[in-house]
């Protein structure tokens, strides 16, 4: 029977931690919770496929009966880049009576004064009906926010509930009802992962895409710093040798070489934004034993448009404004290799097809983000098994948002 704590439908209070199966008892609860979340994601898919009109949040009724333009809101985080038009939106259309931003307060924003932690404190005791809205997404400005926001006890929408109710949420960013409950199918079929941590994590978060309410993810969300090289899915050992696919401005190629200790033989970081590379060169200048390869990884040898300038979220496609090399593993000279990272912003498929003979040879191990595509929760896992039978598959979600899920394999 689904756990259902009042009328929103919260998860069942399962344990945080992606760690080890317990021993015991413990191990039967573990594979209790991971029922309980098949049953309710079940009925949730069943409920969501009899709806007419907006199937999202069925059960969070202080959600779904929110009217944003007669409702006080206060926008938290506002800064964020990822919520920009998010927020201007809202200041302009809804009823917004507070804007928050620590890095700016004292400033306008759209006619609205930015307030700071103190301001938002005394906004709150000024406003009891406010609702809140938490524009940002890391660890960190999450978990201050809601400290602040909690004493009030009136809801507090995650960025993308927010953008469902202005309606700048593309209808196929989640993943629709028919694609969650084929990944349900999938799952309970192939029955592939290597732990229950695993199970529940890909559960809690076919929920979430399903509801948009981030309180699912609460219970298997693993902090981001932790992401790729520091969890218990993957050993790292000494002698490895990385293909960093995406590294961005070279935060995890530092994040690896203090994984290892500096015992790495040698890394490959590869990025085909210019506008990371001025950046990435600088951060990896200290590290020993770094190539970098300001190409993109691909199936295939090519010339492809990519949107630069956009950080980490940068990525091939036919709008880009600028065109870039890209590459594929097996066309490159590298050598055995122990470990592949991709986070690519969807290039991922392509770019395991271009190290097909790479990965058949070596069987290095991997840890490749799913979260871009929700087909992709199904396809890497199996295009990996094709090329490297017999793995283990471990999952672990890293943000309080639908990015950062990733497939870890050995």
């Amino acid at each position: 029977m689904a756990v259902i704590v009042g009328s929103i439908g919260l998860p069942p209070k399962h344990s945080r931690s992606g760690g080890n199966d317990r021993g015991g008892q413990g191990m039967q609860d573990v594979g209790e919770e991971a029922a309980v979340l098949r049953h309710t994601l079940c009925e949730r898919l069943s409920q969501a496929a009899r709806a007419s009109g907006d199937w999202r949040m069925l059960q969070a009724r202080d959600r779904r009966d929110l009217e944003p333009s007669l409702t006080p809101l206060v926008l938290l985080g506002a800064g964020s880049a990822m919520a920009q038009p998010f927020v201007r939106h809202a200041i302009r259309n809804w009823t917004v009576i507070g804007v928050v931003d620590n890095a700016r307060p004292g400033q306008l924003l759209d006619g609205r004064m930015i307030l700071d932690d103190g301001g938002l404190r005394d906004l709150i005791r000024r406003e009891p009906l406010a609702v809140g809205v938490m524009c940002c997404n890391s660890d960190e400005a999450v978990a201050h926010f809601r400290t602040l926001w909690q004493p009030s006890g009136r809801p507090l929408l995650s960025l993308f509930e927010a953008m469902r109710l202005a309606g700048q949420c593309p209808t196929d960013m989640m993943g629709s009802v028919a694609q969650i409950g084929a990944l349900v199918d999938w799952e309970a079929g192939r029955n592939g992962f290597a732990d229950d941590a695993s199970r529940r994590c890909f559960l809690s978060v076919m929920l979430y895409r399903l509801t948009w309410d981030a309180r699912w993810l609460e219970p298997v969300r693993l902090p981001y710093r932790d992401m790729y090289f520091f969890t218990d899915a993957l050993d790292i050992g000494e002698d490895e040798v990385l293909i960093d696919g995406g590294a961005f401005d070279g935060d995890t190629v530092a994040a690896f070489a203090a994984r290892t200790r500096g015992t790495h033989r040698h890394i490959h970081a590869f990025e085909a934004d210019p506008a990371n590379l001025g950046p990435l060169q600088d951060r990896i200048g200290s590290i020993p034993r770094v190539t970098l390869h300001p190409v993109g990884l691909w199936s295939h040898p090519d010339t492809l448009r990519f949107s630069s300038g956009q950080g980490p979220g940068g990525r091939l496609g036919e709008g880009g404004d600028v065109t870039v090399p890209v590459q594929s593993l097996d066309g490159l000279d590298i050598g055995p290799v122990t470990l592949i990272k991709l986070d690519i912003e969807g290039a991922e498929i392509q770019a395991l097809h271009g190290a097909a003979n790479l990965i058949r040879r070596h069987r290095p191990r991997l840890t490749v983000a799913v979260y871009h595509d929700v087909d992709d929760f199904a396809a890497i896992p199996d295009l990996i098994e094709t090329l490297r039978p017999n793995s283990r598959y471990r999952l672990r979600h890293h943000s309080p948002i639908h990015h950062d899920t990733v497939l870890y394999v050995d």
